[in-house]
């Protein structure tokens, strides 16, 4: 695969970390019962997270002589304004199991780009352990 290619994969990995639910929920307006306080703090660690892969994405693009595409808004995600955060968690959980299955074919794509293939690999492990953190908070199945 020539690096275009993986240039092109990692621009859409960007692009999902960019949109990453967990992200959209921290900038909206939730309602957080106490019940939930755990689970905001795990949601708002993985907005964190999302933001530094965000990063380390860019990073490898640009040391692929690459360009970092445009980034743009999920307007799908305007609805998460002033709803409780337990109502929002399955739709996240579903999000993050799906960002997980793109990295995973992301990381057999660009197998052959070391830089690239570490990187991704270790953005796709920090994704399946939100999702344990998750599973302990008692939100995914």
């Amino acid at each position: 695969m020539d690096r275009q290619a993986i240039v092109d994969i990692l621009n859409e990995l960007v692009a999902l970390e960019h949109r990453n639910l967990a992200r959209r929920l921290v900038e909206s307006t939730l309602f957080v019962s106490r019940p939930s306080v755990e689970v905001s703090r795990v949601v708002e660690r993985m907005a964190k997270s999302s933001e530094e892969h965000d990063r380390w994405l860019s990073e490898v693009i640009l040391a692929l002589d690459g360009v970092p595409g445009v980034r743009l808004g999920d307007v799908h995600t305007a609805d998460l304004h002033y709803q409780e955060l337990h109502r929002v968690l399955p739709r996240l959980t579903v999000d993050l199991e799906n960002l997980i299955q793109k990295y995973a074919l992301a990381v057999d794509r660009i197998a052959e780009e070391p830089l690239a293939a570490n990187v991704v690999t270790r953005i796709l492990k920090g994704h399946k352990q939100e999702l344990a953190s998750l599973q302990q908070a008692g939100v995914a199945p």
